[in-house]
């Protein structure tokens, strides 16, 4: 439990409870491994996350990555959650650390960055998006 505090980043942490509280659909797209994102969705009680899938051989070891989830995936699971809840492009809030997210941040109504890369801070400097630190 305590293993998993340190990836929570508390001002993300307290948004995603603020749109839970409110009623908001929360999901995690991460490009990170499966491994990782099932127990922290879990904690958070997101039952809806998609990420990083690595394959196991015969043995339980991790031989291979399935399918890697990145920027264009997470738009595309965006759009595809948009259609099934009805819910409009402004009615989308994604939060990413990472240039390499910038379909996925674009298919928002809101984008925001998270301690992000240098390239992406040019960029939400430039659109005016929100960066929380």
């Amino acid at each position: 439990n305590q293993y998993l505090n340190n990836f929570l980043y508390p001002p993300v942490h307290n948004e995603l409870r603020k749109c839970q509280q409110q009623g908001g659909l929360t999901v995690i797209l991460s490009s990170s491994p499966d491994f990782i994102v099932a127990p922290i969705a879990e904690r958070l009680q997101i039952p809806l996350w998609y990420a990083t899938e690595y394959g196991v051989d015969k043995d339980g070891c991790f031989c291979h990555i399935s399918h890697m989830v990145l920027g264009d995936d997470k738009k595309n699971k965006i759009e595809q959650l948009q259609k099934q809840t009805r819910c409009t492009k402004e009615m989308i809030t994604a939060y990413s650390d990472s240039h390499l997210d910038l379909s996925f941040l674009s298919s928002a109504g809101t984008a925001v960055a998270v301690n992000p890369t240098r390239q992406l801070r040019v960029i939400c400097k430039n659109r005016k998006w929100n960066i929380i630190e």
